[in-house]
């Protein structure tokens, strides 16, 4: 992956990250303050998982072994811009 679109993609990830932040601030979404479950296997959540960046307040609260386990969002910029084939 070239510096360009890594930067892009790491972008959008961190303007999800930042609405997230900011509903939890404003009460939109409750702190995760270990009373919250993981929506995959009850254990404390410690995180909200994005599975689409483009929808960033569409998140669920997983564990950090969860969170690994379902792998990486899916991105916009990525949706958008497939990696280009080698001709």
């Amino acid at each position: 992956m070239d510096v360009a679109r890594h930067r892009a993609r790491r972008a959008i990830a961190n303007k999800a990250h930042a609405k997230v932040r900011k509903a939890v601030l404003a009460g939109r979404l409750p702190r995760l303050d270990g009373s919250i479950k993981c929506t995959d296997c009850d254990s404390p959540a410690d995180r909200y998982d994005h599975r689409e960046y483009a929808k960033p307040l569409q998140v669920e609260p997983v564990c950090i072994n969860c969170n690994k386990r379902r792998g990486p969002a899916i991105d916009s910029h990525t949706a958008l811009f497939p990696k280009r084939r080698a001709h």
